[in-house]
């Protein structure tokens, strides 16, 4: 019975060792494939969406809002010339709530901005955007929208945020946690 028991310890002491050094082999590699991901895997900045990407109009959320169209212009319907180029960014909001919501003007219309691959921010030109439903946007009828940008032709990525006055300066490797969304635009009219 000794002799059985002594065999016993010695195959458990034998699997023992085999799991720990496989432990640690595994743990080894693990290790190893954690230091790669770290020196790697570097964050390159905030998620932009290409600009067909429906996303929530927060603080609203139950409006969802997507850009139906960018352009570029020298003038607006009205007459209106831009210092550089006109960029028209036209948006689609749906209520897909039960109830219809009313828009803050002001909290509403200074929720847009543009950054440049390098950092450069612009804002909406106020005098030329459109105002944001003066009337309550009713469930799951789609309103229409117009921002409009006065700036040199380039590629420009827009920036939806929740108030774009206090967050005057995004930064194309930082989320700001005032921010929305972002979307490559892609205007008509070329650079």
């Amino acid at each position: 019975m000794f002799r059985s028991s002594t065999r016993f310890t010695s195959v458990i002491a034998v699997l023992a060792a085999f799991a720990l050094s496989s432990c640690a082999e595994i743990r080894q590699a693990q290790d190893s494939a954690l230091f790669q991901m770290e020196t790697t895997a570097k964050p390159s900045g905030p998620q932009v969406y290409p600009e067909d990407h429906e996303f929530v109009f927060l603080p609203y959320p139950t409006v969802y809002a997507k850009v139906d169209s960018s352009y570029w212009t020298d003038q607006l319907e009205n007459g209106a010339t831009p210092a550089a180029y006109f960029l028209v960014v036209w948006l689609t909001f749906t209520n897909v709530g039960n109830s219809p919501v009313t828009f803050d003007q002001y909290h509403v219309v200074a929720t847009f901005g543009l950054i440049t691959d390098d950092g450069v921010n612009y804002h909406f030109n106020g005098n030329l955007t459109g105002r944001l439903f003066e009337s309550a946007l009713n469930p799951r009828v789609p309103g229409k929208f117009r921002v409009v940008f006065d700036v040199p032709k380039g590629s420009y990525i827009l920036i939806v945020g929740r108030d774009i006055y206090n967050s005057m300066s995004y930064r194309t490797d930082h989320y700001d946690e005032t921010e929305v969304c972002r979307l490559r635009l892609q205007p008509r009219g070329g650079n």
